[in-house]
């Protein structure tokens, strides 16, 4: 039975819960140890502490399988990992190291897959490392995490 909540909550939900999975594992003994920020957005105001985890989203889009008034919808979730590294070959190896390790912890989340009206997780693209077209020392890397939920909106 499609749990009966409104799209803006649930896009919100599944970002909040990304975020709170990802930054629970930025401790000692964590897969994230290194990372110094989380940010979920398309623009961060202050100058990023790295490395950092970037999380933004493509448009979520809805499968249009017929089942009366529910809607599935697969969002996928983007994460982005930005290191400084004065040497390249290791800029690229760690960008491309945390993000899958940021990756694994989105896929494993049990708090994510606890949410009702989630479906499936599933992984999607990874983007090896690249340098930052304006800096010698940035290098972005990016992994897609597809949501596949369906909800009732009345």
């Amino acid at each position: 039975m499609p749990i009966t909540k409104r799209l803006d909550e649930v896009l919100i939900e599944i970002l909040d819960k990304v975020q709170s999975g990802i930054e629970s594992e930025i401790k000692e003994d964590g897969y994230l140890k290194e990372i110094k920020q989380v940010s979920v957005g398309d623009r961060i105001r202050e100058y990023p502490k790295l490395p950092m985890i970037w999380i933004i989203c493509d448009p979520a889009t809805p499968t249009h399988t017929h089942r009366a008034l529910a809607e599935t919808w697969t969002l996928p979730v983007i994460l982005i990992c930005f290191v400084e590294n004065l040497d390249p070959e290791k800029g690229y190896k760690e960008a491309n190291r945390l993000v899958a390790l940021a990756r694994t912890v989105v896929l494993k989340d049990k708090i994510l897959k606890k949410l009702d009206y989630v479906q499936d997780i599933q992984s999607g693209m990874f983007n090896l490392a690249q340098r930052a077209p304006e800096t010698e020392i940035i290098f972005g890397a990016g992994a897609t995490i597809n949501i596949i939920f369906t909800i009732l909106e009345i």
